[in-house]
């Protein structure tokens, strides 16, 4: 059993101490700790949502290479900030940092309010994310639970409830707060964090665990079975047909999709959804032809990739086209090879391009 009486200071204390000192000795050398400037803690957080600690390392050293400063940020064209950002996905993100860095530009002085509720009214800057920014780069007291620091709360107390509920997310701030120490807000929310991707993931590593004997879950056998979740729906299939078309001039045809919806702002290929029955090649000549009036000549060229976004699992048909070449309205725009480069485009279709101009290497002709 706990070493002291759960939810007393004395036992609340301790946890806190020992979640202090092992992440004393156990924190990651991460490139956003180095000087902990406001908008170096910014731009990790929002990358940070939804997308795992070591992917996210290289992507905010270049982006940070980039745009090194709020202001520089604030002045660059969004489709270089979009092309900045491709491959982590969740684009969104990208244009409300995009969004955020202008308005605090024209509105802050160009810095980052220290306060959790100025924060939160920020776009792309929601309850977790604000207490967390607050906390790491200000040292306010406040805290930021992410899906890591969420497990090692829930296991600590033995939260039973379902901590997607309303009434659950309330409890585990509660029990964060409960820990919150009246100094060290930066470490305390950044051990968190670090304790439940490191030790207590997904994985239990109990028997390295430096707060077993004071872990609730573990005293009452609950450990594998916190926390408590809402089962997730799983992905709905859909299936795409995309083509990968060319003209005489060695130009490929992207569209730019609408401000609004998946993908907003990115150049993609021109892709239709269809059936899972359909003929890729005759669905999308015919719906191409359909929007454009335009007759498409089939190559000897194709590929399938699987991608996934929100609900759906989506199994994507490529072909590739000839077109003669022609001026086409919007969405559609001719780009040559060299142009690829300064694109934003989603991972799968930029996927779909390197493969398709790798096996063209050495061709005379596309």
């Amino acid at each position: 059993m706990p070493s002291a009486t759960p939810l007393s200071r004395s036992w609340s204390a301790e946890v806190t101490k020992r979640l202090l000192a092992w992440f004393g000795a156990n924190a990651r050398d991460l490139p956003w700790r180095l000087h902990y400037t406001p908008y170096e803690v910014w731009v990790s957080e929002i990358m940070l949502q939804q997308t795992q600690m070591l992917r996210v390392v290289d992507y905010f050293k270049r982006f940070m290479s980039r745009f090194p400063t709020l202001q520089s940020l604030a002045q660059a064209d969004l489709e270089a900030v979009l092309c900045a950002w491709e491959g982590l996905g969740y684009y969104q993100r990208a244009k409300n940092l995009h969004k955020t860095a202008r308005l605090l530009l024209a509105e802050y002085g160009g810095q980052l309010p220290t306060d959790q509720e100025k924060l939160e009214k920020l776009p792309g800057i929601g309850h977790y994310t604000a207490g967390a920014i607050a906390a790491i780069a200000f040292e306010q007291p406040t805290v930021g639970v992410d899906a890591n620091g969420l497990r090692v709360l829930a296991r600590l107390f033995d939260c039973c409830e379902d901590v997607r509920s309303s009434s659950g997310k309330i409890c585990i701030e509660r029990y964060a707060r409960a820990l919150l120490p009246e100094q060290r807000a930066r470490d305390f929310n950044q051990a968190l964090m670090e304790f439940g991707a490191l030790i207590c993931g997904r994985k239990l590593l109990c028997a390295d665990c430096p707060l077993q004997d004071l872990c609730l879950a573990h005293a009452h056998g609950t450990e594998s079975q916190r926390p408590v979740q809402m089962s997730s729906s799983l992905r709905q299939l859909r299936y795409s047909t995309a083509g990968v078309i060319i003209d005489g001039k060695r130009r490929l045809l992207l569209c730019q999709r609408p401000k609004q919806g998946i993908w907003a702002n990115l150049w993609t290929l021109p892709e239709f959804e269809m059936a899972k029955s359909d003929d890729p090649t005759r669905c999308f000549c015919s719906l191409f032809a359909r929007q454009t009036g335009l007759k498409l000549y089939a190559l000897d060229w194709q590929t399938q990739l699987q991608h996934s976004y929100t609900k759906w699992q989506i199994v994507l048909q490529v072909r590739a086209f000839f077109l003669v070449s022609c001026v086409l309205s919007k969405p559609f725009v001719w780009f040559a090879r060299s142009d690829l480069a300064k694109l934003p485009l989603p991972s799968p279709h930029r996927t779909v391009l390197d493969r398709f101009l790798t096996s063209q290497v050495g061709k005379t002709t596309y």
